[in-house]
């Protein structure tokens, strides 16, 4: 799939078909939850949901969240159909469209959230000088 056959634009989480958001694995939460979180996470200005399309077809959703005080965006998550992967052909241009989209917004920088570092490394992007550590506790 091509950069110019995939189109974004902000939708709502009602609009997001519950199959895309079953498909994120985590721990940490349930399906259910997310969807849950995303309808809060509409109302702030600062969280929004873009919608992956090709031609009117949704065919995945990003989630993303902008730092105002670096200038940035965070993309926390990004979920395509299966049959519509193309073997990463199409996440690589959904990435090109989200660079177009912060080039456009007079954003710095976008920094994405993965557990597949050595993919996104391949679409030129750069490990960023700061990294998220994670301090866990155990409740049980």
């Amino acid at each position: 799939m091509t950069v110019k056959e995939i189109n974004l634009r902000v939708i709502l989480s009602k609009e997001i078909p519950f199959i895309l958001i079953e498909q994120i694995k985590t721990e940490k939460w349930t399906p259910q939850r997310y969807k849950d979180f995303l309808e809060i996470s509409e109302s702030s200005e600062s969280n929004f949901i873009l919608g992956i399309f090709k031609g009117q077809v949704l065919i995945g959703f990003c989630f993303i969240s902008l730092n105002f005080l670096e200038n940035c965006a965070f993309i926390n998550t990004v979920s395509l159909y299966k049959e519509h992967r193309e073997n990463g052909k199409t996440l690589k241009s959904v990435i090109e469209k989200l660079k177009e989209f912060i080039r456009i917004g007079r954003l710095t920088s976008a920094k994405f959230m993965t557990d597949r570092p050595a993919y996104f490394k391949r679409m030129k992007l750069k490990e960023s000088k700061q990294t998220i550590l994670e301090y866990r506790v155990d409740h049980g």
